[in-house]
């Protein structure tokens, strides 16, 4: 029985990556079984079926109470992680087995060198750049990179410019595959926000999606939404430390809501019903080089949704957003510059610039880049 295994140390809820990369191998009929490997919190299923041959299986680990809190214990906890994933390995013997983060790679490494298998190491970030880690960290975990990614037989990142620093970094052959939705025709338009929140027929919606957190900036639009006198509102959809941040300032506000995560498949039928989005907005001069170069699958729901968007901080983003004329971007995140920027996104051409979304998400598709596993798996792996 060929089995083909994917290491993601999370309880595997809202990976769309990894279901995707799922779904494109086991269309391709080589494999009996495609295993997403993560982490059981006591609260979901052991293991569960998501189609065909597909499942997650989550392992259930045990926290070891002497070990104190701080680095020694994260460090403690990962190999704890990766001798259990060893176990289950050693139990499933799959042919493949793709490690989608830096802390995945070391076990699948030790596995193929005891059973002759294939790695793909397929990281969703610059793993070695993250965001408030420090010097010591960002070495350690360069250092591990560098050891254990000449065992790989593939690397895979998000997007060309990772794809360009990998090459530079270590000398080793990469290939980018966009994190883009499945293209889906989303030309029809519903009302959805307009009637869960009750918001008027001229009052233009503006919709986050994504994490909750202070340096994407979503603190920063919530304030600018709390006090302007344009006829707008945000709609923010996720979870996340500013949460109730937010939720405070959407109390007695007409112009601020939350709504509760959704799984992709209800997400893209939801944000059809804005007209525009909010994408991440940061000037934080310590902003790490992993989010500076972060250009996440919401940018690309947003696309597929035809939703004219602002941002502002991120290089990646804002030369997106230039090149393909796609929406607005803001040179700060005080209250004058937001609004400065809204205004100048609702006196654009809106059908102009929707039809350029448009053309984003012709271009940025699942079904493009699953191409390029397809194609990586004939030259690698098979």
């Amino acid at each position: 029985m060929k089995n083909n295994v994917h290491i993601y140390p999370s309880t595997i809820l809202f990976e769309s990556r990894i279901f995707k990369i799922a779904r494109t191998i086991s269309n391709q009929d080589i494999y009996d079984n495609i295993i997403i490997l993560g982490i059981n919190n006591g609260k979901l299923p052991e293991t569960e079926v998501i189609e065909k041959n597909i499942a997650i299986k989550r392992l259930k680990i045990e926290e070891l109470s002497w070990a104190k809190q701080g680095i020694l214990r994260k460090i403690i906890n990962v190999i704890n992680l990766s001798i259990q994933t060893f176990k289950y390995l050693t139990k499933v013997k799959p042919e493949v087995v793709h490690a989608h983060n830096l802390a995945s790679l070391p076990v699948s490494v030790i596995y193929k060198i005891f059973y002759k298998s294939k790695v793909v190491y397929d990281t969703h970030e610059i793993e070695t750049e993250r965001q408030g880690w420090s010097f010591f960290q960002r070495m350690i975990s360069k250092l591990f990179e560098l050891f254990f990614i000449r065992f790989v037989d593939i690397t895979v990142v998000v997007n060309d410019a990772i794809a360009d620093l990998y090459r530079k970094w270590y000398k080793v052959s990469v290939v980018s595959i966009y994190n883009a939705p499945e293209y889906l025709n989303l030309d029809v338009q519903n009302n959805y926000f307009r009637e869960k929140y009750n918001i008027k027929d001229e009052t233009k919606i503006f919709v986050y999606i994504g994490v909750l957190t202070e340096n994407r900036g979503v603190i920063k639009y919530a304030n600018f939404a709390k006090k302007t006198d344009l006829d707008i509102c945000f709609i923010f959809i996720g979870f996340g430390e500013g949460q109730q941040i937010i939720e405070n300032l959407a109390q007695d506000s007409e112009k601020i809501f939350i709504h509760e995560p959704v799984k992709q498949n209800v997400l893209r039928q939801l944000i059809v019903s804005a007209d525009y989005s909010l994408q991440t907005l940061s000037f934080d001069k310590n902003l790490s080089l992993s989010y500076k170069l972060a250009l996440g699958n919401k940018f690309f729901e947003c696309c597929a949704a035809q939703l004219p968007m602002i941002a502002g901080g991120y290089d990646l983003w804002d030369d997106f957003i230039k090149n393909y004329n796609i929406g607005v971007t803001i040179e700060n995140d005080n209250f004058e510059s937001i609004e400065n920027g809204i205004v100048k996104l609702l006196s654009m051409d809106f059908s102009l610039i929707k039809k350029n979304c448009k053309k984003v998400s012709t271009k940025y598709n699942w079904e493009n880049e699953s191409i390029k596993i397809i194609n990586y798996y004939k030259e690698n792996i098979l």
